[in-house]
């Protein structure tokens, strides 16, 4: 099955935020208490750097490093007005 990708280039800023939302969304949610517990999340595969059925670490990884870096203090961000992307 071939690859497909965005259209438009983003910039790393775009995509830092992107990737958290998106790992951080099941969090916000009350689903789980830490993103890599929700079933469906590739936190985990992220946070342990190794590839899973359905997730490639590499391409992000090189680019950020640790996937740490994008829930050190996701659960104090629950009732922050940061995270709230549609307030801004």
């Amino acid at each position: 099955m071939a690859r497909t990708f965005c259209p438009f280039p983003m910039d790393k800023t775009h995509l830092y935020v992107a990737a958290r939302y998106v790992e951080l969304n099941p969090v916000m949610a009350n689903l789980v208490k830490k993103p890599q517990d929700y079933r469906w999340s590739s936190a985990s595969a992220y946070i342990a750097g190794r590839d899973d059925r359905l997730v490639h670490v590499t391409p992000l990884l090189e680019i950020f490093n640790t996937w740490n870096i994008f829930f050190p203090d996701a659960y104090q961000m629950k009732n922050s007005k940061s995270f709230d992307v549609a307030s801004e």
